[in-house]
């Protein structure tokens, strides 16, 4: 168990990379796959497109390196962010396309809520702004739009998550409903819904879809065996442009974290966090001393 296999579940492609113990890539497998625009400002991705290219390019890479899944170690997840998903409990089968992030459908929506002056509740508990770029409006459309959807919900029968919670579902056999940190924060719901005393009705059915989802800082699961002739650990699920460090559970004078991101740059921070604030762009900052 050498290596550690990277999948890159992307907007326009999926790929997968295999590294060996030294953190050399040795194979790679990418395969694209279709987009579909149903209506002006509207972006969707067939789930089924999503979990096919992940499995094909994850088992290409294990077999263009001549190796077998008893060789990998780990598996790590990054993905395109905000595109939502809600699922059947029981059966694992979507109940719509993926909305993807790019999608403008829940603007009227978001409009609304500004209106009726939410904006600054969901700037207090999440320090993001009310945008259809976000999951939490896309969820709404799907329990209104899908019929039986919020009722289903209600009932505790669906799940939501964006890619990353569905590939981990799928990966463990639908074992598993977990995200890491770093993609919660984009869902809104983490921190609208994450104090009973203060959840009201808007929060209500997120909850029951949100269920037992683990936000887990390590290990978040294991693999059926099935899906690769062996099990192992899915240990890290990251949003494609960043690693999220005001979710790590850092506070006080306490010791430093490493911001990295590698996208369309690379760079590389290393902050001492003591609180969490909201700028006026509208996202979740932390006051952070920047020591390089």
């Amino acid at each position: 168990m050498s290596h550690i296999l990277a999948i890159d579940q992307g907007t326009t492609s999926t790929r997968a990379i295999l590294f060996d113990a030294g953190l050399r890539p040795v194979a790679a497998e990418q395969q694209e796959f279709a987009q579909h625009f149903p209506a002006p400002g509207w972006v969707e991705h067939d789930p089924a497109d999503l979990w096919a290219t992940t499995l094909a390019c994850a088992r290409g890479a294990i077999a263009r390196a001549g190796l077998a899944a008893a060789d990998v170690a780990a598996i790590g997840i990054t993905n395109q962010r905000e595109t939502t998903l809600i699922w059947d409990r029981a059966t694992g089968e979507p109940i719509h396309r993926a909305i993807v992030w790019q999608d403008r459908r829940t603007a009227p929506l978001c409009d609304r809520l500004r209106a009726e002056g939410h904006e600054a509740m969901v700037r207090a508990r999440t320090g993001l702004v009310l945008d259809p770029y976000f999951s939490a409006s896309k969820i709404a459309w799907l329990l209104d739009n899908v019929d039986g959807a919020r009722a289903r919900a209600g009932r505790g029968e669906l799940a939501f998550g964006t890619v990353e919670s569905f590939l981990i579902w799928r990966l463990t056999g639908g074992r598993v409903h977990a995200t890491d940190a770093t993609c919660s924060k984009y869902l809104y719901t983490r921190h609208m819904c994450d104090d009973h005393r203060t959840c009201d009705r808007r929060c209500a059915i997120f909850l029951r879809c949100y269920g037992n989802r683990q936000i887990a800082p390590a290990a978040l699961a294991h693999t059926a065996s099935r899906r690769f002739a062996e099990s192992f650990n899915i240990t890290v699920a990251n949003p494609d442009t960043d690693f999220a460090i005001q979710d790590s559970n850092c506070g006080g004078d306490g010791p430093c974290y490493p911001d990295c991101t590698f996208h369309f740059q690379g760079r590389i921070h290393i902050f001492r966090i003591r609180k969490s604030v909201c700028n006026k762009g509208g996202f979740k900052r932390d006051n952070r001393t920047a020591l390089m």
